[in-house]
């Protein structure tokens, strides 16, 4: 079949908007798949070259950040309270020695995380508008 859009070429693509069968050379593909060189999207002059990646006004990476690590550390601590509760005091736990090191590895981390969010906090607060 050839392309419908020139008639000299076989067609090897189909566009996105009219369904035309066109060849490589009428073509024109973008991130949002394959157009004809009549419906392709036009590119505004001056325009950034990836807007989807564009931060949305008022957004605050700092913030972002200083939230997703509270709820982590949050996550973590009320793992390790119920590990505390309900695993740490059995007589499982007196026999195995990997309970302790569980026990000790988890507060380090704890202690690592509380540590981040806090330095996320002071970044938060020093970089939001007023």
């Amino acid at each position: 079949m050839y392309c419908e859009r020139c008639g000299k070429r076989e067609g090897e693509w189909q566009c996105q908007v009219c369904r035309r069968v066109i060849c490589s050379q009428c073509a024109r593909p973008t991130p949002g798949g394959v157009f004809c060189a009549d419906d392709a999207p036009k590119k505004e002059v001056g325009s950034a070259p990836s807007e989807r990646f564009a931060r949305p006004e008022g957004s605050n990476p700092a913030r972002t950040l200083f939230f997703t690590l509270l709820v982590l550390t949050l996550g973590v601590a009320g793992i390790l309270f119920v590990a505390d509760r309900f695993i740490f005091n059995t007589s499982i736990a007196q026999v195995s020695g990997l309970v302790g090191t569980f026990k000790n590895v988890g507060t380090m981390i704890m202690a690592g995380l509380a540590a981040l969010t806090a330095l996320m906090f002071i970044a938060y607060m020093l970089t939001r508008r007023k």
